[in-house]
């Protein structure tokens, strides 16, 4: 099993330009939950979007997405006992989100995202013998699109419990590496005086649609994950800052070895708000 540390430095800002006659919001920016869930699709994104209330509808947010800075990945994984060469990987997309649904607890999100890989050679080199037509099973360039539902129940003034259900489907290039299933979820939040917690717990379960041309077998992946942040506001007295710190794991555990993995994140940071 291959073990690697590493710094992640992460830049989380949003800018809004609010019509307040309209209801309306135009914002640029990112959200600073997004890395807690080791989402290549999310960590590194950028929104641009607006955000609309409908009395007796609730409020909406639509977004384009694009990721800010491109992800380094294997030209091709596959690669054994040499050196794998390295090759950029990006994502754009939409997304939609609807919140207070006909002025309820639910709140309503899709996405669809195109995967974009610059130099993709999976299952090309020479030691697996794979066709033509059994690499190409293995690309991992494509669509993803994804639907969640979440109730936001506010249990009082300190206690919130968000319970989710999903649907995921990664519809790549490669069948083998195309994969969808469901996701559950549930977040809780604590607010107490200047502090606020944040704990998110989430499972999903993902079949690919193909036998894998490699290990001969339909690739099964069960994911469990979850985060802890705390936000602790004017920091030493500071005025308009807040401090943050968090603690995450993911582990994916596949019925075929070579796609088991494991991940773990501990941050802090610092959050500004301009008035």
């Amino acid at each position: 099993m291959d073990i690697s540390t590493s710094a992640l430095p992460l830049v989380q800002f949003e800018a809004a330009y609010t019509i307040a006659d309209m209801g309306m919001q135009l914002y640029l920016g990112n959200q600073v939950v997004d890395y807690l869930s080791f989402d290549l699709d999310t960590t590194l994104e950028i929104h641009f979007g607006v955000r609309q209330k409908i009395e007796g509808i609730g409020r909406l947010d639509f977004s384009y997405a694009g990721s800010a800075l491109p992800t380094d990945v294997w030209k091709d994984p596959y690669l054994v006992d040499e050196p794998r060469g390295d090759t950029e990987r990006t994502s754009k997309g939409i997304h939609l989100a609807w919140d207070e649904m006909f002025a309820t607890p639910l709140e309503f999100e899709f996405s669809s995202r195109e995967i974009e890989i610059d130099d993709e050679r999976s299952g090309e080199n020479d030691a697996l013998g794979l066709s033509p037509v059994e690499q190409r099973l293995l690309r991992c360039t494509g669509r993803s699109n994804r639907v969640d539902l979440h109730y936001d129940w506010k249990i009082n003034e300190r206690h919130r419990l968000v319970p989710g259900i999903g649907y995921v489907d990664y519809d790549l290039d490669g069948d083998a590496m195309a994969e969808d299933g469901l996701i559950l979820q549930m977040k809780y939040l604590y607010t107490l005086n200047r502090w606020r917690f944040v704990s998110k717990i989430f499972y999903h379960d993902l079949e690919s649609d193909e036998v894998n041309p490699i290990y001969n077998d339909v690739r099964e992946v069960e994911t469990l994950g979850g985060s802890v942040t705390a936000f602790y506001s004017r920091p030493f007295g500071l005025q308009n800052w807040t401090a943050n710190a968090s603690i995450s794991y993911y582990n994916g555990d596949s019925n075929i070895d070579f796609y088991d993995s494991t991940f773990g994140l501990v941050s802090v940071g610092m959050l500004y708000r301009f008035d």
